[in-house]
């Protein structure tokens, strides 16, 4: 069984702030989107339990549009858990 390492992820990086699409704001499980130069993050919230994780994957090949505000965004590999470190 393999562990995989928590990706810290500096908040100053991340473009803009994290988007739910329309059809899926207000749902029991919600999740949301946001993006560095290197990963789509998402954010995953479940107001069942309240609670709330957070995977980075990396970027899909090819020309894929990053509008999560629309649709949910293709993703590319995951990468695994992360955590948004604080601003220095």
């Amino acid at each position: 069984m393999s562990t995989q390492s928590t990706i810290h992820i500096r908040a100053e990086d991340i473009q803009g702030p994290f988007a739910t699409p329309v059809y899926d704001q207000g749902q029991m499980v919600q999740r949301s989107y946001a993006c560095t130069e290197d990963y789509i993050l998402v954010r995953t919230s479940d107001s069942s339990d309240r609670s709330e994780s957070l995977e980075a994957y990396y970027w899909p090949t090819g020309d894929a549009p990053f509008e999560p505000w629309g649709t949910a965004p293709r993703l590319g590999r995951r990468v695994g858990p992360a955590i948004i470190e604080a601003d220095a």
